[in-house]
Formats: C-alpha cells, sequence, structure tokens
C-alpha cells in the first residue's frame, strides 16, 4: 500500500450513531481529515453536518495550523465541535525537529482564525522532548501565557456560547510529559532522534508500566535531560499551569490552592516511593509501605485525622 487507508465518511457517521446508542455523548476523530486529501475532508464535514445525532462534543484532530476554508467548513458542523493540536512545545526550533514544520505565529493565527468562527481549540503541550532545557520550556510557558489570553478574550465576548463554563479543555492548553511508545520512530531509533531509552523491549515496558508511581513510567532521557532534570521541569511546568489558571480565572484561588498542594504533596511521595524501593528488602513491608502511602495520597483531601496511618505517610504528605 502506498498510501494510508481512510475510513469513509458514511462508516464514521455509522459509528457514531452507534455510540449515541450506548449513550455515549463525547467522540473524537483521532485524525487530521485534511490527510485526506480536500475531496475527503470536505465529504466528511458534508456528512457530519447532514446526520443528526446526540453528541455534545466532537473533536477532530489538526496536525498543523488550519487555513480560513476548512475552519469556516467545521464551523457549520452543527456540533460543538472542538479543534485539537499538539504543537508539543514554544521553541520553534525543537517543533521543527520532532516534524512539526509551523512557527508559534502560524498557531496563534490559526487559533485567532478559529476563535473568529466560534470554534475552540485545545492545545496540547509536552514536557522531556529532544532539545528541549530549562530554557527552552519558558519559551513553552510564554506560549501558553498567550494562548490563555486569547481564551480569556475569546470567553469574555461570549462566543463559545453556553460553553462559556466549560473552559478546560475547550480553549485552555494542556501540559504532561511524554511517554516514549514502542512502536514509535524515536522508540525504534532513538539515537537518530537523540533519546537513550530506559525500557529497550516491549517487555521491558509493559514492566515499567507495572511500577507504582508514574514517575517510573517515563522511558527515556534526552541529551539535555537526565530524568531527575526531565521531573524537575514537570514540577515546574505543572505549577505554571496551576498559577496560569488562577491568573486567567479558570481556577478560583481554592481550586489552585488545592491543585498546587497536590502537586507538592505528589513530590514528596515519589521521594518516599524511591527510599522504600531502595531501603525495604523485605517484599512483605515493601508492598505494605507502597499501599500505605497510595492511600494517604489519595485520601490527602478526605481522610480523618485519626484514621490509621502506621507509617506517617499522611503527616509526611501535609508537610
Amino acid at each position: 500500500m502506498n498510501k494510508p487507508s481512510f475510513r469513509s465518511p458514511e462508516k464514521i457517521i455509522g459509528d457514531i450513531k452507534k455510540l449515541n446508542d450506548y449513550g455515549i455523548k463525547f467522540a473524537g476523530l483521532y485524525q487530521d481529515p485534511r490527510m485526506g486529501g480536500e475531496k475527503y475532508w470536505k465529504e466528511l464535514v458534508a456528512a457530519l453536518r447532514r446526520e443528526k445525532n446526540r453528541l455534545e462534543r466532537l473533536s477532530l484532530d489538526l496536525l498543523t495550523p488550519a487555513d480560513e476554508e476548512f475552519v469556516r467548513e467545521v464551523a457549520t458542523i452543527g456540533n460543538r465541535t472542538v479543534l485539537q493540536i499538539c504543537p508539543d512545545t514554544g521553541a520553534d526550533f525543537v517543533r521543527k525537529a520532532q516534524g512539526r514544520n509551523y512557527s508559534n505565529e502560524e498557531l496563534l493565527d490559526s487559533i485567532k482564525l478559529c476563535h473568529r468562527y466560534h470554534v475552540p481549540v485545545t492545545v496540547f503541550l509536552s514536557v522531556g522532548l529532544e532539545g528541549e532545557t530549562s530554557e527552552t520550556i519558558k519559551q513553552t510557558w510564554e506560549l501558553w501565557e498567550k494562548l490563555c489570553s486569547l481564551d480569556k478574550r475569546s470567553l469574555e465576548r461570549g462566543i463559545f456560547g453556553r460553553d462559556v463554563n466549560l473552559r478546560v479543555p475547550l480553549g485552555g492548553p494542556i501540559i504532561g510529559p511524554i511517554v516514549l511508545e514502542p512502536g514509535a520512530l524515536c522508540w525504534d531509533f532513538p539515537d537518530k532522534y537523540g533519546y537513550k531509552l530506559t525500557f529497550n523491549s516491549l517487555e521491558e515496558y509493559i514492566e515499567g508500566l507495572s511500577q507504582p508511581s508514574w514517575h517510573q513510567w517515563l522511558n527515556h532521557e534526552t541529551k539535555q535531560l537526565n530524568k531527575e532534570e526531565f521531573l524537575a521541569l514537570i514540577f515546574e511546568s505543572i505549577e505554571y499551569s496551576i498559577r496560569q489558571r488562577l491568573k486567567y480565572g479558570v481556577y478560583d484561588k481554592l481550586k489552585a490552592g488545592r491543585e498546587m498542594f497536590k502537586a507538592r504533596a505528589d513530590m514528596i511521595a515519589i521521594g518516599a516511593v524511591n527510599r522504600i524501593l531502595i531501603d525495604c528488602e523485605d517484599i512483605g513491608e515493601r508492598e505494605m509501605r507502597l499501599k500505605s502511602l497510595a492511600k494517604a495520597v489519595a485520601t490527602i483531601f478526605s481522610a480523618s485525622p485519626d484514621e490509621q496511618d502506621p507509617y506517617g505517610y499522611r503527616r509526611i504528605l501535609e508537610g
């Protein structure tokens, strides 16, 4: 096969109707329909516009910024339609090294165009790309600030109608760490793309994802970042995102305070996991400590102060 095969618009409509029958209200088409060519995406948009369904949200992916013709047509679908794009970083040269050959300005122009036609856009950003450093991540934060500013102005103007209170993820940026997965080019050829794998086989990858803490699932380093520096950038970015969501009204002070507390408790919990794995040679005790820690993390806001906490992890998390 010399080119990708695309599911026909008729079959996609059939899939959506089946989802409706199961009571599913949100659906996403995880492809950029423009990859199928102009004829394909226009037929798909026409079919989505023509058919009646009970979806509350339909999302479409973009691999690159969209032009006015595409955005204008998407705006006619009728469902509350959200576009999603993954620039991954605010550093143009880091993005282009990942094969995303567009600039921040092109991205922002596309967001403005979507808002003009009342189409919200979710933007996904990542931490841990090859080429990223503690300096380039600041460019990602600057891009985040610009995206939040655009969202705030559009929300204040009411362009999203009844969605005004559904601020995340309608227009807000979302940030998180990347995990290299088996089958990806950077997994198959890590040296070529500047990555150093922690898990070198599918079996090691599955075993890694079976570990008790999410930080153990991170399966790579880069030339610029070792695992500890990678984790530090993740938490700096989480705390930055919380402050921005407070600044732009996505979070109120109570919500922001809770999220910041959770992030800092998570950092403490990661240190506790590492100490348990190093210090506890007895497997039974190790399992009991990990379960006690997991319970303390899960119930940090709801557990009563006198709840059994044999290892004192709740007190440690509360600082």
